[in-house]
């Protein structure tokens, strides 16, 4: 029994959207979720430079929650609560009475590279080192021993998160944000 093919990816992953179906889609979005992010906005730098790491071949995007060391404690309305609650109040079990809730989280995207194998390319792993051009004759052993060196430490590989949302910074109204 032959083994499948490992799947690669080689940079043509993805494809076009027409504008009618993306702005279909991003209404949709807009009508189930009124109050969240419409977008995120990265600069170009950012993701060149990730797209510029050694055998990078596209960028994955994660989402993504900040740390959120915050608790709203509320009373809840007693006319609110239901018979089965008061009953509990009423008994002594009362701590339903103040509920706890997250702070407002704060959303995030963060990207990485991403190799034909698949993998993310992340800080701390030792990228792939690209060859070495051949070296000129007529430059001295010293200019050449400085190239080398140079050439042979490894470029860190980097994530990157969001710049800015939208609708916070969302420029002119179109199809895909109104």
């Amino acid at each position: 029994m032959a083994d499948k093919p490992q799947k690669r990816f080689d940079g043509s992953e993805g494809s076009p959207i027409e504008l009618d179906k993306a702005a279909k889609w991003t209404a949709n979005y807009r009508k189930r979720n009124s109050d969240q992010t419409l977008g995120h906005f990265f600069g170009r730098k950012i993701l060149e430079k990730i797209l510029g790491q050694p055998d990078c071949v596209g960028l994955r995007i994660y989402y993504a929650v900040e740390d959120s060391t915050e608790e709203d404690t509320h009373p809840i309305a007693l006319d609110s609560l239901s018979m089965h609650q008061k009953i509990k109040l009423l008994f002594g079990k009362s701590d339903f009475i103040l509920t706890k809730r997250p702070g407002r989280e704060k959303r995030h995207l963060i990207i990485a590279g991403v190799t034909p194998d698949m993998n993310d390319q992340l800080p701390g792993e030792e990228p792939q080192q690209a060859p070495a051009p051949a070296e000129k004759s007529s430059a001295d052993d010293s200019t050449q021993a400085a190239s080398a060196a140079v050439r042979a430490a490894p470029v860190p590989f980097t994530l990157a998160e969001m710049a800015t949302t939208c609708p916070d910074q969302c420029g002119k109204g179109n199809a895909l944000n109104r």
